[in-house]
């Protein structure tokens, strides 16, 4: 029996949520934009869908979650079965993990979230059913070589699944920054001025 999940009903202001493939640049992103918002006083709810995964897998499996959370060789040593997992978990469950990410998050009462790892075509449709009226989409890409350098390898079961491709479809986001290095950085802080932008305008409605 499947069990669709409702989202709290405090509202945000605005959500974003960031998407893009592995060795993107997603974190560091994200990181450069709450530098920005910290010296802004901005609070805002940073969530990731991937923690309440790694939180149950661990729990499931005895593992350490806070190893999970980082970018070691740990979480790549158990990525596919939290994938195959969550995936499956997902399809019973749909918004779920959206939930449980807003709580992890204590985003509830903040009036800015963020949703840095968007991925799943559910988690994707699950957002923008319920949040549709305070949304902005943002793609990050990076060249497969730019990814290469950064570690990023090809691995099957993970980057030719739903996990890594379910987005690649939508062709219709708010904004796109292409992660690169190249230019000085010129395209990404382009790009973080366009979100403080909205954070501020979501703000003084």
């Amino acid at each position: 029996m499947t069990t669709v999940h409702k989202p709290p009903e405090i509202l945000p202001n605005l959500l974003i949520l960031i998407s893009g493939k592995r060795k993107c640049g997603k974190d560091y992103l994200t990181d450069l934009l709450q530098t920005r918002l910290d010296e802004l006083n901005i609070e805002v709810g940073i969530m990731r869908i991937s923690a309440p995964i790694k939180y149950y897998w661990s729990e499931k499996h005895n593992l350490n979650f806070h190893q999970l959370l980082d970018s070691s060789s740990y979480k790549e040593d158990h990525r596919l079965g939290m994938l195959q997992w969550s995936m499956k978990y997902r399809d019973e469950n749909p918004g779920y993990f959206c939930c449980e990410a807003i709580k992890m998050a204590n985003a509830i009462g903040k009036s800015i979230w963020m949703c840095v790892d968007i991925r799943h075509q559910g988690d994707y449709d699950w957002f923008v059913e319920y949040y549709q009226d305070r949304l902005k989409r943002l793609r990050v890409t990076a060249n497969e070589d730019v990814r290469k350098a950064r570690g990023w390898t090809f691995t099957e079961g993970v980057d030719d699944t739903a996990s890594e491709c379910g987005l690649d479809h939508v062709t219709d986001w708010d904004l796109v920054i292409q992660n690169n290095n190249d230019d000085h950085g010129t395209e990404l802080n382009h790009g973080l001025d366009t979100l403080v932008q909205w954070i501020q305008s979501a703000l003084n409605k």
